[in-house]
């Protein structure tokens, strides 16, 4: 037997033989992407909600000082009009829609993972579901930079504006600010929108590595060895033998037998 060729070749896999980890893990990160981002774009709006709409990040606030149980709720918080300068509206938009859109893609790419195979090729739904990986990868790494740095953002913000409030009203802690009617329930809405700004962000992350992952392994391939041979010839078969035919010419035929080659595929781990 003459072996005429030898080479390997990348195919995809059935469906079966491809992990459901990686599509299960992928879902699980686009759950908490979800959940995170809608915390966070709902408590960022109430914090916003309870400073009259102004945009607190990077503001430079001074309050004045007041009766907080007989003040109106139009004078409250009781800010100092002529020295406080508030933050960009845009800047305060941007921290909390970018959550919620967030947690939108995140729910229409859960969506089109589940409608899909573990990957692969399938006969089920979409033949090849290993074909969203990769416009996932780019999508999952677009948005993973909006959220660090919405998220970068929210922070230090935030910071910058407990800081200011320090120096100008000569206080040693931003939780001190209740003393000027701001509710300790108003900051802790800011720290769950930071909190869960930072999870959100954690979520994209994990769900961009494990897609790098998955095509860096080429998990929905595998490499098939396929041997080109000459067939083996029969020993145990006679050549058949020509009648004698007396009085007539005996001629002697001659067979061609033409070359068949065999093909053989293996899996090659």
């Amino acid at each position: 037997m003459k072996l005429l060729e030898l080479y390997l070749e990348l195919v995809e896999k059935e469906s079966y033989l491809v992990s459901s980890t990686w599509k299960g893990f992928q879902i699980s990160f686009y759950v908490i992407i979800v959940i995170s981002g809608l915390i966070s774009c709902i408590s960022f709006s109430n914090a916003l909600n309870d400073f009259n709409l102004n945009c607190m990040l990077y503001s430079n606030i001074t309050f004045q000082s007041v009766n907080c149980d007989n003040a109106t709720q139009a004078e409250l918080p009781p800010f100092d009009s002529m020295k406080t300068e508030f933050g960009k509206q845009s800047l305060c938009a941007f921290c909390q829609y970018a959550p919620v859109c967030s947690a939108i893609f995140a729910f229409l790419w859960a969506v089109l993972f589940t409608m899909c195979g573990t990957g692969g090729k399938t006969k089920e739904g979409l033949s090849q579901p290993w074909r969203i990986v990769y416009p996932a990868l780019i999508f999952n790494f677009i948005y993973l930079i909006i959220s660090t740095t919405s998220s970068v953002l929210l922070e230090q913000g935030h910071d910058a504006f407990c800081d200011s409030f320090m120096v100008n009203m000569n206080e040693t802690s931003c939780s001190n600010m209740d003393k000027y009617c701001v509710s300790s329930w108003t900051l802790s809405q800011i720290t769950y929108a930071e909190t869960s700004s930072w999870f959100n962000m954690l979520a994209w992350l994990l769900a961009t590595v494990l897609l790098l992952l998955r095509c860096s392994c080429a998990a929905d391939f595998e490499v098939i060895k396929i041997t080109i041979h000459t067939p083996e010839p029969d020993h145990d078969e006679e050549a058949p033998q020509l009648p004698f035919i007396d009085g007539a010419s005996s001629s002697k035929e001659t067979v061609r037998e033409e070359e068949v080659t065999n093909v053989r595929l293996e899996r090659h781990n």
